[in-house]
């Protein structure tokens, strides 16, 4: 569903942009047309994802025992649960690129643009959903799902709006696109770095709460 959306709004705002009175702005503004395809790719890829990624809510909080009794490591367990969605969206976020390159809607450099900030956010917004829900528990975590799926949507505007902002200042449209990049990514690294280290503690939290 992911790659027939986003190619039919992508090859849509194309048609707009490249016809009419946007001519003219995309002649002055060039680095519009490739923040489109970049712009939705990243938004449908991360939010599709951020949905599916809450662990506990999708498999049920009273699943805590049942791990519990599983002769496997929480670290791994949780793992295991993380690679379900995320190799889903991978698979749909890969499909999306190709299609939208294979018909010439972007290219092939921004086609791996997209790709590569999408996947990062995707990282980095599953661990956050798996985070709040075994910090918070079921109680809690429920109305804070509700804010972390407009975070979800938000962090991807907010990520082309810098690139929009510092292109539109004159900086060479992939120098801006790798300052905001950059920074997201070694906020990921760093998130995982935090987030792997306390899994055990917030599964044995989160068990003794429920």
């Amino acid at each position: 569903m992911e790659p027939i959306l986003t190619f039919a709004i992508v090859k849509a705002i194309n048609i707009i942009f490249k016809s009419g009175i946007f001519t003219f702005l995309i002649s002055i503004y060039d680095f519009i047309i490739p923040l489109i395809g970049i712009i939705f790719v990243t938004l449908f890829s991360v939010i599709i994802n951020t949905s599916s990624s809450f662990i506990l809510r999708r498999e049920g909080f009273n699943g805590i025992k049942i791990c519990k009794m599983i002769p496997v490591g929480y670290r791994k367990q949780i793992f295991v649960k993380m690679v379900v969605p995320f190799i889903s969206s991978l698979l749909s976020l890969i499909i999306t690129i190709v299609v939208l390159i294979a018909f010439k809607e972007i290219t092939i450099i921004n086609g791996l643009l997209a790709f590569s900030i999408s996947l990062v956010l995707i990282i980095l917004m599953e661990m956050i959903c798996a985070s709040s829900e075994f910090r918070f528990g079921e109680k809690e975590g429920s109305s804070l799902n509700a804010v972390i799926e407009l975070i979800s949507i938000f962090v991807p505007i907010l990520f082309i709006g810098i690139v929009f902002l510092l292109s539109y200042l004159g900086l060479n449209f992939y120098i801006a696109f790798l300052i905001p990049f950059s920074i997201s990514l070694l906020t990921t690294i760093i998130y995982f770095i935090v987030f792997q280290r306390r899994i055990n503690k917030n599964f044995i939290l989160l068990e003794t709460r429920n």
